[in-house]
C-alpha cells in the first residue's frame, strides 16, 4: 500500500466529520484509530484506489492549501469538501464513508451502546424457518406467460 502516514492522518482528520459525537454515541475518532484505517486499507484492495482519489481531491481543494493543510481545516471546510466530493466523485465518496462505517460499527463498545448482540448463534440473531404456506396461493395459479 503506497499511502503514507501523513495521508493516513489526513484521512483520519475527516472521520469525526462523518461520525460526530451525538448524545451517548462517541465520535469516530473515539472508537477507531489510525491503525484501524491502515489495517482496512491493507486488507481490502478495493479501497486503495478510491482512497487515493479521495486524498488527491482533498489536496487539490483550495481550502486545503490556503488554511495550512488538510489537518488544519475546520468542520465547515470538511463538510464543504465532502459535499462537493459526493456530487463529483460519488464512488470514491461512498467507499470512504463505507470504510469509516465498517470500522466504527465493528467495535464492541459501539455494539453495546446500540444494543446489537453480535453473537451469531444467539437466539435473537437466528432467522425463523421459511413458512412455505405463504406461497401456496401463488403456486396454484396458472402461468400468465406464453410458453414458447
Amino acid at each position: 500500500m503506497d499511502i503514507n502516514n501523513n495521508d493516513i492522518s489526513n484521512l483520519f482528520s475527516f472521520v469525526d466529520t462523518v461520525i460526530p459525537s451525538i448524545d451517548e454515541m462517541p465520535s469516530a475518532s473515539e472508537v477507531i484509530s489510525k491503525e484501524d484505517l491502515v489495517w482496512i486499507l491493507e486488507n481490502n484492495i478495493k479501497y486503495i484506489d478510491p482512497i487515493k482519489d479521495f486524498l488527491s481531491f482533498v489536496k487539490k481543494e483550495p481550502a486545503s492549501r490556503v488554511v495550512g493543510g488538510i489537518q488544519e481545516l475546520n468542520d465547515d471546510h470538511r463538510i464543504e469538501i465532502l459535499n462537493l466530493m459526493e456530487s463529483v466523485m460519488p464512488v470514491q465518496f461512498n467507499l470512504f464513508i463505507e470504510v469509516i462505517y465498517l470500522l466504527y460499527y465493528s467495535k464492541e463498545n459501539v455494539h453495546e451502546i446500540i444494543g446489537w448482540n453480535s453473537d451469531e448463534l444467539s437466539d435473537e440473531n437466528k432467522m425463523k424457518p421459511f413458512d412455505k404456506t405463504i406461497l401456496e396461493k401463488v403456486s396454484k395459479r396458472e402461468p400468465f406467460w406464453k410458453q414458447v
